[in-house]
């Protein structure tokens, strides 16, 4: 990702293992947590002449309908 990015861990903050990064057009993903935490890390560069900063949508859902298995 050579700009702006989110990375998701599954836990309370960035020492919970990483379930992922992702940037561009990503569509209809659908992720996980294992637990009841999640923790969203947004990253952007510093904005130049040459980038525009974009940032990203995202939608939550949080249910207590899931199960371990």
């Amino acid at each position: 990702c050579p700009f702006d990015y989110v990375k998701l861990f599954d836990g309370l903050d960035e020492s919970a293992p990483v379930i992922g990064t992702y940037c561009g057009q990503q569509r209809n993903l659908v992720l996980y947590s294992s637990h009841s935490n999640l923790t969203v890390l947004f990253v952007t560069l510093q904005r130049t002449a040459n980038t525009q900063n974009r940032g990203f949508k995202g939608i939550f859902e949080f249910s207590e309908s899931f199960v371990k298995l």
